[in-house]
């Protein structure tokens, strides 16, 4: 077989592993063995795919699983994978679409459920980064705080949230019973990486704001302004001395950069 051949060939089956839809065709270049059809052996390999990827969401998504049940979560997961099969080399990113799935199809509770069991996912596996204290940030010029970009470590992530999805994964850490989702509850979540393990903490929604500008590149400067437009004007210190303080204490920051084109405009 010319490697072109194989190529097509190699081509054809992920096609068929993605949709099934040229399974008579591929069965062509399928032999028979053990009185095992071509079409019953290529159905072998299909399902074994699938239910290794079902098999690998049911892992990353232990607390989804639960609410779900068996049935449902593998009807769910193999809709899901039609939708949109895996393409990455590693099975760490099969449910990156997952909540996006859920959220168009109305079931925005589940979806929150997956932002959640992602984001403690990224915290055990994103790189690491050396954190910034509270001592380097005691070195920074006063005339250069205004213009200070801070930057959230790689296992952060900052969740705005619509369900009770917190008191869950709760109920699950403590093996007891889960609570059924409870919508309009809305909440801001910071998911982060400590010694024992992925942590999830509840702020208050002006720290979300606070923290979201930052994430979004803002300089210290301008996240105060903005924060001034939401707050009382007497409070916004308080509160950019709070995030900052909470922010290094759980190790969500790292060197902070200081824009001097912006100083010099």
């Amino acid at each position: 077989m010319k490697n072109s051949d194989l190529e097509q060939l190699q081509s054809e089956f992920k096609t068929y592993l993605f949709s099934g839809i040229n399974e008579s065709e591929l069965a062509s270049s399928v032999a028979s063995a053990n009185n095992i059809d071509s079409i019953l052996r290529l159905d072998v390999y299909r399902n074994a795919y699938y239910i290794r990827l079902q098999e690998a969401l049911a892992h990353d998504f232990p607390i989804l699983l639960a609410v779900m049940g068996d049935e449902a979560f593998g009807r769910e997961m193999a809709s899901y994978l039609q939708a949109y099969p895996s393409t990455a080399p590693s099975l760490r990113y099969i449910g990156q679409h997952l909540s996006q799935w859920f959220y168009q199809h109305n079931k925005s509770g589940l979806a929150d459920l997956v932002k959640l069991e992602w984001a403690i996912l990224k915290a055990f596996d994103a790189a690491d980064a050396d954190v910034m204290s509270s001592e380097s940030l005691q070195t920074v010029l006063p005339e250069h705080w205004e213009q200070l970009r801070f930057t959230f470590h790689p296992s952060v992530t900052l969740l705005d949230v619509g369900t009770n999805v917190m008191s869950i994964w709760k109920a699950h850490l403590r093996k007891e019973p889960l609570p059924d989702i409870q919508f309009d509850t809305p909440e801001s979540l910071v998911v982060s990486r400590s010694p024992g393990g992925p942590v999830v903490r509840s702020i208050p929604p002006a720290h979300h704001l606070f923290y979201e500008a930052l994430a979004e590149g803002q300089t210290f400067g301008m996240v105060c302004e903005h924060l001034a437009r939401l707050e009382p004007q007497n409070d916004v210190s308080h509160i950019a001395a709070q995030c900052l303080a909470q922010a290094l204490s759980n190790e969500w920051l790292i060197q902070p950069q200081i824009d001097f084109m912006s100083s010099d405009s």
